[in-house]
């Protein structure tokens, strides 16, 4: 696969605990939709331009996982004879396993840790079914996160709902209702989205999920129990504070650091913000790759003291965006 390269460049961010930061270029991937971090310091990033999953080691070397560069399709096979039609999701199990939201082949993918994939739920055709593997229906999910007990959660966006897959393969649907646009807070049923995109879980297993077009970031309990943790439903805008007094502009890629807090890609704005556990938002750092270079941040993940985000649009670049000196303790909770 062809790798492109940027210049390196120093920026500051703006908070109290961090005077500078690098931004060093890794080789990067043309379509970057989600990056997600394993425990050894691998990330592995969903391409969706291209059709393939790619892992980036510690060294920045580059290599291809599962998928054939610029070809779609929808087959489950080892390496290259594997194919995804436009995955934008990724996250990393206990275990290793890479699951992958596979937006036009409507169904989540499973790559185990020897490299085979396989389709864990959904199937070709879309819709909105619960059921067991491919009997349940999923239309265009754009996001997965993985709890400590290896459910997966999957922003199943055409349908505006929130879906659980069991490590079996059972589906279900946590929250929301298919084909009900809304920002309602409430319980199961009660609930509505407006296509939502990207989600993180954190160690307690409470979900929390981008909405990208009302510009909110929702959290949701074990229990389907939805609220908004953040933002203020079809306001946005760019503003820190409390609640529903801060403003994101379309967030998309989320993490969750040791502490509990939340790193949020506030797309709109080329922003990085952090949300405590009572929903306070503080900016964390630009996002923006400067004068010429129209690219709109996108995914978010965090290993050990450092968080990487990717860009989109045109020669995508995947930079670091902390040093040694940012003071995330640890890993995400997947």
């Amino acid at each position: 696969m062809e790798k492109m390269h940027a210049s390196v460049l120093v920026r500051s961010f703006q908070a109290a605990f961090l005077a500078a930061v690098a931004l060093s270029t890794v080789p990067a991937v043309a379509g970057p939709q989600a990056v997600a971090a394993d425990s050894q310091g691998n990330l592995y990033i969903a391409d969706a331009a291209h059709h393939v999953i790619v892992r980036i080691d510690e060294a920045g070397r580059e290599s291809l996982i599962a998928g054939r560069p610029g070809v779609a399709g929808n087959t489950d096979a080892s390496g290259e004879g594997a194919l995804f039609d436009a995955p934008s999701g990724i996250a990393v199990g206990g275990d290793g396993s890479l699951y992958v939201a596979d937006v036009n082949n409507h169904s989540i993918r499973k790559v185990l840790p020897g490299g085979r994939v396989v389709t864990l739920a959904g199937s070709a055709e879309a819709g909105s079914r619960d059921g067991h593997g491919a009997a349940a229906r999923f239309s265009s999910p754009h996001g997965v996160a993985v709890d400590g007990w290896d459910n997966v959660y999957v922003a199943d966006t055409d349908n505006s709902t929130i879906r659980r897959i069991t490590p079996d393969g059972e589906v279900s649907t946590l929250a929301g209702v298919a084909g009900v646009g809304g920002s309602v807070d409430g319980v199961g049923y009660i609930a509505t989205f407006l296509f939502p995109q990207k989600l993180a879980v954190d160690r307690e297993g409470h979900v929390y999920v981008a909405e990208v077009n009302a510009h909110t970031i929702r959290r949701i309990s074990q229990k389907g129990e939805v609220s908004t943790l953040a933002g203020l439903a079809n306001a946005p805008g760019e503003a820190d504070g409390s609640g529903s007094h801060a403003r994101f502009r379309h967030p998309q890629g989320l993490a969750v650091a040791a502490d509990g807090s939340i790193l949020v890609v506030d797309a709109g704005n080329r922003k990085i913000r952090r949300i405590n556990q009572v929903g306070d938002v503080e900016t964390l750092a630009d996002a923006d790759l400067g004068a010429g270079l129209d690219r709109l941040p996108a995914g978010v993940a965090i290993s050990g003291t450092q968080a990487h985000v990717t860009f989109h649009h045109g020669e995508s670049v995947m930079h670091t965006l902390a040093t040694g000196s940012m003071t995330l303790a640890g890993t995400s909770a997947r």
